[in-house]
């Protein structure tokens, strides 16, 4: 739980304060989202299904992960690095940073696919609600959706 609440808390000063230019928008903020939640259920049927659901108990804090993480890796270090390193560079490390970070000696590859999924969708749609979206509704699934 504290992870999540400095996951919050980053994502808020990135937000506030940090001045990212994102990649050009492509689509609506309603276009992204639809995206993002496509991408969720597409992951969650790769995935998620092979897996024991999480308790309920774990939702709220779940999303509010989702939404501090992908401000923290896809905004702050993948947008944030994108002029330092070319946007191919900062996807990479922002896909291996958000993997290591999931990971404890295992499911690396999946956590590699969904990094990369994420990214893919803040950069394919240039909103950074395309990501919150899919990792949110990701993480609603998992938790939600009987196996």
């Amino acid at each position: 739980m504290r992870v999540q609440t400095v996951y919050l808390i980053l994502g808020v000063v990135l937000l506030a304060f940090a001045r990212i230019a994102p990649p050009q928008h492509r689509t609506s903020v309603f276009a992204a989202i639809g995206i993002g939640v496509a991408i969720a259920l597409s992951a969650y049927g790769v995935f998620a299904h092979r897996c024991s659901p999480p308790p309920r108990r774990l939702l709220v804090p779940a999303l509010g992960a989702a939404f501090g993480e992908e401000i923290v890796w896809r905004w702050g270090v993948l947008a944030g690095l994108a002029p330092v390193v070319g946007w191919p560079g900062a996807f990479g490390v922002s896909t291996a940073g958000f993997a290591y970070r999931h990971t404890r000696n295992d499911g690396l590859f999946t956590y590699l696919v969904l990094g990369a999924a994420f990214a893919g969708a803040f950069l394919a749609t240039g909103r950074i609600e395309a990501a919150i979206a899919a990792h949110a509704a990701y993480n609603a699934f998992a938790i939600l959706v009987p196996r």
